[in-house]
Formats: C-alpha cells, structure tokens, sequence
C-alpha cells in the first residue's frame, strides 16, 4: 500500500478516472492498455474535447472503417500502447 496525500488541488476528476480504468482493465486482459471510445454526439463539444485534449486519446480518422454496421461520425478516439501508457503513469500516484 502507498501512501497518498490527496488534496483539492491533485485530485483527479471523475472522467480521467474513467478513462484510467478502462486502460487498466485493457492492461489486464492483455490488449496493452489499447482501448476505443466514441464521443456521443449529446456530449457535444465537451465530450469530443475532453476525450481528445484532456485525456489525449487520438482522434480516429473519420474516412477509417468501423467493423460491423457502425458508420463513422469522426467521433471515435483510441489509445494505443503509447498513449496507454502515459494514461496509466497520471494515475500511478493514487494506486
């Protein structure tokens, strides 16, 4: 167990969360963290915005196809092993 001091200035928000455990769960299940998400377009500008800068997912290219019967909206993001990564050492200092 380590040992965190949390404060209202170094607390992470709900999203980033999210997010850190979604790749957790990636790492766990051997994909390396990889993970894809779509920006629901009632999220608005908000959503797509902090999928792409607050959390620094790549934006899918919108002309990319989707397996199965989805249509590509350029909402879509991903993390590769890169990005993964850097997701997953944010969050180190709260495990």
């Amino acid at each position: 167990y380590k040992s965190c001091s949390i404060s209202e200035d170094n607390t992470p928000d709900l999203g980033r969360i999210c997010i850190d455990i979604a790749t957790t769960l990636s790492f766990g299940n051997r994909n390396e963290g990889r993970l894809g998400l779509h920006a629901d377009p009632a999220g608005g500008h908000w959503l797509y915005n902090f999928y792409w800068q607050k959390c620094e997912l790549r934006v899918l290219a919108s002309d990319a196809t989707l397996p199965g019967v989805r249509k590509n909206d350029g909402r879509y993001f991903f993390a590769d092993v890169k990005v993964a990564d850097v997701i997953s050492r944010h969050h180190d200092k709260f495990r």
